[in-house]
Formats: C-alpha cells, structure tokens, sequence
C-alpha cells in the first residue's frame, strides 16, 4: 500500500497517542521508502524524482511473534497499573 507524506504524519501522530497499535506496527508492518518513478519537472528545468513510502507486511517466524507478545503483555502490564 502506496501512502503519501501526509499520511505518514497521521500515522506518526496515531502511534504517539497509541502506544499499543505502534506496537503491533512495528512487529507486523514496514515502511519502506523509495524513489517514484514518476519525475517532477520544476521550473529552470530541475528534475526530482520524489519519494513514496511503501506499507509491507513482515514475514513473522514464531520467535518474532513470541517477542511480540511478550513486549504487548508488559505494555498491558504497565497501561493498566499492574493490577492483574
């Protein structure tokens, strides 16, 4: 999934509010940025291409998911005051 700068501050601004969803994205997902490979001409004949990010899932093995659910627990742990 193709997403625009604009949408990559909403997110940014998401995950700082929602510790737990950063979380799960960072396990689960990667933004990738690369060059497009549609060109802009400005003027006095500059060329740019700009740049696009890229949203991909990982590949998880079961360590990783482990990891993961280990770091969501103590995040849980930790949100909800360690009453559990």
């Amino acid at each position: 999934m193709r997403i625009n700068q604009s949408e990559l501050a909403f997110l940014k601004r998401l995950f700082s509010q929602f510790p737990g969803l950063y979380l799960y994205f960072d396990h689960h997902f990667e933004i990738k940025q690369k060059p497009s490979l549609l060109p802009v001409f400005r003027p006095g004949g500059e060329v740019s291409f700009p740049l696009v990010f890229e949203i991909t899932e990982k590949d998880l093995n079961a360590i990783d998911k482990i990891v993961y659910y280990a770091f969501d627990w103590t995040l849980w742990r930790k949100r909800d005051g360690g009453d559990h």
